[in-house]
């Protein structure tokens, strides 16, 4: 053995104290210093061979395989000490100090002390063995594929489908997860389990207490929270809140509300939302939850992406093709939108809205940005960002899951049926002629 791999107390063996006294056992001393040193020595052969380990053998795999190589020695080393000195003491019962010499010096007793070095030595051998081929198992299991986007014929995500966006996420963090993005999967039960409750089938921090229109069985806002546990789905600002409104927009909701006050809600059929008269729900909140229909179906080709909303219809024809957008003031319902690939992300640009649309304050000075990203099979990270300086103090930005439908959409015929409006209007001026009287 390399003196300079000897372990430190090689010439020494844990002996009681009554047993080291001169001449007696020592023979086993001896036997017991070579045994140890034997162990000890293969032990710091093996721990050099790591060296000869590929490259892809963890840390931790290096020091377990060290623990256990450890733990092995000792532990035979223990059992020889052991059995060595119960044989010692066996023995100066019943023999003299020269018989017992005599019988440690046995050629027997020696090959004794040798085999169980030897059968020290080759258990480590075995237990690195079994390591290494645990190690190599460990290392040649393959690992978990990660999900790779279909892709269309000229090489984009594939976007297809039909998309859900019903959630019972609220657009702003209500002031009971103040300071809090995430919620707790306890938070998250109880939340879903109000919004279950609640009888009009509107989320638990909807303002509305009007009734619906609607029977609330059909309502379908969705009961579920998205997979992440925000708590709002608005993700900037921070405090998931929509930002507050400029001076100049302040003062313009002030004027809005005052003209109101001075006619009826029912004087013009032009003075109803956009959404009641059946013309659209408008950019984005087209694609926030609403009480049904939260669906969009995707198609897209090398030039063009069609996104086809499932609630009044409304089918938005987007050019990627790199066209600018239309001249300023060409006003439109739902705006003019131009796509773009920015790698496996659809980004939609949309500016140019109608001086008649109407976003929580914006109209035509609204600027919409989403994003469309496949992050599995059944799954779109859908985000848009709106600003409007003249509106908000600052951007803001949602983050929406859309989720495979395997269903279809509907048409949606919105007049079809639809005595509402008519019904408004003729009350309206059923009340006026009895005032009158």
């Amino acid at each position: 053995m390399d003196s300079n791999h000897r372990p430190a107390d090689y010439e020494s063996a844990a002996l009681p104290t009554e047993l080291r006294r001169p001449g007696v056992c020592a023979p086993k001393l001896s036997h017991y210093a070579r045994a140890t040193g034997a162990c000890r020595a293969e032990a710091l052969t093996l721990r050099e061979s790591d060296r000869g380990l590929p490259r892809r053998s963890s840390q931790n795999t290096r020091e377990r395989r060290r623990e256990l190589r450890s733990v092995a020695c000792q532990s035979r080393m223990d059992r020889i000490a052991d059995l060595q000195v119960r044989v010692c003491r066996a023995d100066l019962k019943v023999g003299t100090t020269s018989e017992v010499k005599a019988r440690y010096n046995h050629p027997v007793r020696t090959w004794i002390a040798t085999v169980f070095a030897l059968s020290c030595c080759a258990g480590l051998v075995q237990i690195d063995v079994l390591a290494q081929a645990k190690s190599a198992n460990k290392t040649s299991t393959p690992a978990k594929t990660a999900w790779v986007a279909p892709r269309t014929p000229d090489g984009h995500p594939d976007l297809n489908g039909i998309w859900d966006y019903r959630t019972a996420t609220p657009l702003e963090r209500p002031a009971e997860f103040a300071g809090k993005e995430f919620l707790t999967d306890e938070e998250v039960a109880d939340y879903e389990r109000r919004a279950a409750a609640r009888p009009d089938g509107r989320n638990p921090d909807d303002p509305r207490t009007d009734p619906s229109v609607q029977p609330p069985e059909w309502l379908d806002y969705g009961k579920k929270m998205g997979p992440s546990h925000r708590s709002s789905l608005i993700v900037d600002p921070p405090d998931g809140r929509i930002p507050p409104l400029t001076a100049a927009a302040q003062a313009k909701a002030a004027a809005r509300r005052a003209e109101a006050r001075t006619r009826g809600g029912a004087d013009d059929p032009e003075l109803r939302t956009t959404w009641e008269r059946c013309i659209t729900r408008g950019l984005p909140e087209g694609v926030l939850p609403a009480g049904y229909n939260n669906n969009i179906q995707i198609f897209h080709s090398p030039g063009y992406v069609v996104i086809v909303m499932e609630m009044i219809h409304d089918a938005r024809i987007i050019p990627l093709d790199g066209r600018p957008h239309l001249p300023k003031g060409s006003g439109q319902w739902m705006g003019d939108s131009r796509g773009r690939w920015d790698g496996d992300t659809l980004v939609v640009d949309t500016i140019n809205f109608s001086e008649k649309a109407n976003f929580r304050g914006a109209a035509e000075g609204l600027h919409l940005v989403e994003r469309f990203t496949r992050t599995s099979a059944t799954s779109i990270d859908y985000q848009f960002t709106v600003e409007d300086p003249a509106t908000w103090t600052r951007p803001w930005t949602v983050s929406l899951p859309l989720v495979k439908n395997d269903g279809e959409i509907y048409e949606y015929a919105c007049h079809e049926g639809n005595r509402g409006l008519a019904n408004i209007l003729s009350q309206a001026r059923s009340t006026e002629r009895a005032a009158v009287k």
